[in-house]
């Protein structure tokens, strides 16, 4: 039996081998860091494979941008159910982003570790660290996610007009 055609490249392949081609490895991290964040927001399987690609060739170089994937990881085991392991990941990130001095994304890091805090059970730790997230600032788009998870989270707790006070803020 014919196997048919070949099977499209996927639509990222070009980008990649672009990024390769370029001969430099934090070129190529930082495209797999995006790719791996785009395919996490889509739910792909390849999500997790693509960002420990990309935090493996910054780790080398010691890049700050590295935060962001290992945070954008932490998420992926918030969301796998694994809230122990994202825990640990997202104060990974915080560490990475203290100690570069790259602070524009602790906000959104601090909302990562309240959602594996909560999933652990530990909801006043998490309701706690939501609040701090909140006074983090930085962009509106963060803010506003952050501000919904704050607004579940005290659902959920049976905090009603709080939650929806947090959600018409989001």
């Amino acid at each position: 039996a014919a196997a048919g055609p070949p099977s499209p490249p996927p639509p990222h392949a070009e980008g990649l081998r672009a990024a390769r081609d370029h001969r430099s490895p934090l070129d190529e991290a930082l495209f797999l860091g995006q790719l791996g964040s785009v395919l996490l927001d889509r739910g792909d399987d390849d999500a997790p494979r693509t960002l420990a690609a990309a935090v493996a060739l910054l780790e080398r170089h010691g890049d700050f941008r590295r935060s962001i994937w290992v945070l954008r990881t932490a998420e992926l085991e918030v969301d796998a159910g694994r809230a122990a392991e994202g825990l640990d990941r997202a104060d990974a990130a915080l560490e990475i982003m203290r100690s570069t001095g790259q602070l524009r994304f602790e906000g959104y890091a601090l909302g990562v570790r309240a959602r594996a805090l909560e999933a652990l059970g530990r909801v006043p730790e998490a309701l706690d660290t939501w609040e701090r997230a909140r006074d983090q600032g930085g962009h509106p788009m963060l803010g506003a996610t952050i501000e919904s998870w704050y607004g579940r989270a005290l659902a959920d707790a049976g905090h009603l007009d709080a939650a929806r006070a947090a959600i018409g803020r989001a």
